[in-house]
């Protein structure tokens, strides 16, 4: 049974990634000593990371993760290709950011 899908979102619906960019409890991976760094996402600057990442494809993919019995977001996922850092030729970077709410309730928590 399907418990997860990816949602590439629309540009009305990137409150969701303000709301986890703001949120200390999920962006506490990002610490730096005892403070969790929050990312600021400004109004005014939707439309121009909406056009890199969502319309950056296949170089840039951009995805939210949604837990399917209720189309509720739990979190983010993203891959991009960076272009010969260092001594590495062209690789791709992934990442996934989950909800706070939503860690560690394993396999319920997706139902």
């Amino acid at each position: 049974m399907e418990r997860l899908r990816l949602h590439i979102p629309d540009l009305t619906e990137l409150w969701y990634r303000q709301k986890l960019l703001s949120d200390p409890d999920t962006m506490c991976f990002n610490r730096s000593s005892d403070n969790c760094d929050c990312i600021g996402f400004l109004d005014d600057v939707f439309s121009d990371w909406y056009n890199y990442w969502i319309n950056g494809f296949p170089m840039r993919y951009y995805a939210y993760v949604v837990r399917v019995s209720d189309d509720t977001f739990i979190g983010e996922v993203w891959l991009h290709k960076n272009e010969k850092i260092g001594f590495y030729d062209d690789y791709y970077e992934m990442g996934i950011i989950i909800e706070n709410r939503f860690r560690c309730l394993g396999m319920e928590g997706s139902t």
